[in-house]
């Protein structure tokens, strides 16, 4: 911030100043791409994981299968939907009651996965916001507006990933819970011998 009050106050900046902040930036921003990478491979995994534990629940007749559950994640347009889709699926299938007819949208429980999704499309948005504001920082000549609107939407980016990753985790350990207490209740109970 001490780069920004210094371009504020009409003082050049010295290049390795600026050399400086560039080189902060590109590496926060590897950082956070490899996290957000890392991500969303155990996500995907665990999507998997926890379909695979479905099946052998006894669960069938689920529309997507493991792979196509996580998979739709990589998927151009296709991810903007189907992803969502599938966690819905997972959802009811990891009720106690996933055979039934029961209209998993009006459970209140899937609110976590509302609101994981709407952050989720919310972060992929900041997200191109942010790299658009970058790319308009490589012109010749950028004025201290751009420089604010980068930060602001890389600040604002920043939120909505975190509260993204905090509504996965809440999802997924909603879900998992829910196949543990399904598991629970199909286990046999062991007879005590004397």
């Amino acid at each position: 911030m001490h780069y920004i009050g210094v371009a504020q106050s009409g003082t050049p900046a010295s290049l390795d100043t600026g050399n400086l902040i560039d080189g902060l930036n590109q590496a926060m921003s590897f950082v956070a791409l490899s996290f957000y990478i890392a991500g969303g491979m155990v996500l995907m995994m665990w999507i998997i994981r926890v379909r695979t534990n479905l099946a052998a629940l006894g669960v069938s007749g689920l529309k997507f299968n493991d792979v196509d559950a996580a998979g739709a994640f990589m998927i151009p347009v296709y991810n903007l939907f189907k992803p969502f889709q599938a966690m819905q699926e997972t959802w009811q299938a990891s009720g106690w009651d996933a055979n039934s007819e029961a209209n998993v949208f009006s459970n209140k429980s899937c609110r976590a996965i509302n609101f994981w999704w709407l952050t989720w499309i919310g972060m992929n948005i900041c997200g191109v916001a942010v790299g658009i504001a970058a790319a308009q920082l490589k012109v010749p000549g950028h004025q201290l507006p751009v420089i604010m609107a980068f930060f602001q939407a890389n600040c604002i980016y920043q939120v909505v990933a975190i509260s993204a990753a905090a509504a996965a985790i809440n999802v997924i350990a909603q879900i998992t819970l829910r196949v543990e207490h399904k598991h629970a209740h199909l286990q046999p109970i062991p007879s005590v011998s004397e």
